[in-house]
């Protein structure tokens, strides 16, 4: 018989019955229950495993946590001989891009803001953009100048345009400024899913540390198809509270955004195991060490009876047998063990 009884549970959590603290991002919810899990003492560890995933890919790869391009354009002052730093923010529309699509609304948008142009363009060999002011300006007196561009490091996308920090192009139509390295429009590969309530020991290098990571899900669904999982194995993990009335999940990429699902629901499947005490294993072992105890109580009357024929407890022992033959067995225990002192 096992040490252990397992008390398993599956807890069904969809996200239009919690509360979102993150509106129609839907990825920062509470879900409340009444006393999911006690402490009790006869429970040694309880334990948590995702047993199913499914997720719609709602989200997009240009989102509130990437949309936004600082940019710092020399330029001279209307109608005069003086030039000026003028800052502006091109905000993306948030959707699904790939390097031409995103071009085209990058272009777009600093056109608008600027009134100036760019030649912004990929390296088909590469997957690295280059770019550069697409012509020379004329200042109010007739001669040109370079409107230099500056990308700034506030800009929340510059890994996905492949940017290692700020940069500046200057007019080159001929030999434009290269990015620093290949753009990624992948979006998240990754969606990693935490929870205060349920965590345990897991790390996360992002952390790096111990944090309330419970499982991480990989994107396997192209976009608006649906992420699914189903657990393989018993990749659990061991609680820390003992006691739960509330799940709060949180799912975010791999860069610790929380995702945006645009108000797609999803749902998760967890199954709760508390391992507590077998009593019944105790009970067990009662019962065999009793059995074993009569049986050498036997063994050793028996010898008594056999070897010390004259002494007085075996006087004992025989008048015990003549009253009930058959039931050595029920001598009390200051009788045995006086003739374990006997002997």
């Amino acid at each position: 018989m096992n040490d252990y009884i397992i008390d398993s549970r599956l807890i069904t959590l969809n996200s239009k019955n919690a509360y979102s603290n993150n509106g129609d991002f839907l990825s920062d919810m509470n879900f409340t229950f009444t006393s999911l899990l006690i402490d009790n003492a006869d429970i040694v560890q309880n334990s948590i495993t995702i047993e199913s995933v499914e997720i719609p890919h709602s989200f997009y790869n240009v989102s509130s946590s990437n949309k936004d391009y600082d940019i710092a354009l020399t330029a001279y002052n209307s109608g005069t001989t003086s030039m000026e730093l003028i800052n502006y923010t091109i905000t993306m529309t948030e959707g699904n891009y790939n390097a031409n699509t995103f071009i085209t609304e990058f272009k777009n948008k600093y056109s608008t803001l600027s009134s100036h142009t760019i030649q912004f363009k990929l390296n088909q060999q590469t997957g690295i953009f280059t770019l550069s002011p697409l012509r020379k300006s004329q200042t109010p007196i007739g001669t040109s100048y370079d409107p230099a561009i500056t990308i700034k490091d506030t800009s929340t996308g510059l890994s996905m345009i492949g940017l290692n920090g700020e940069k500046t192009f200057s007019y080159n139509e001929d030999n434009p400024t290269s990015f620093d390295f290949p753009c990624n429009f992948l979006g998240a590969k990754k969606l990693n899913i935490y929870s205060e309530a349920l965590a345990g020991n897991n790390v996360d290098s992002n952390a790096l540390g111990v944090n309330t990571l419970i499982s991480s899900i990989s994107v396997n669904a192209p976009i608006f198809g649906l992420i699914l999982y189903t657990s393989s194995s018993s990749g659990q993990s061991f609680l820390k509270n003992r006691f739960l009335s509330q799940i709060d999940i949180s799912i975010k990429d791999e860069d610790g955004n929380l995702i945006d699902f645009n108000n797609v629901n999803w749902t998760i499947t967890l199954r709760l195991q508390s391992y507590k005490k077998n009593k019944g294993n105790v009970m067990e072992k009662i019962a065999f060490d009793d059995e074993l105890k009569k049986e050498r109580r036997k063994t050793i009357l028996k010898k008594t009876l056999e070897n010390y024929p004259d002494t007085p407890i075996v006087k004992h022992i025989q008048l015990k047998e003549n009253i009930e033959k058959e039931n050595l067995d029920d001598l009390d225990d200051p009788i045995f063990n006086a003739l374990l002192d006997e002997i």
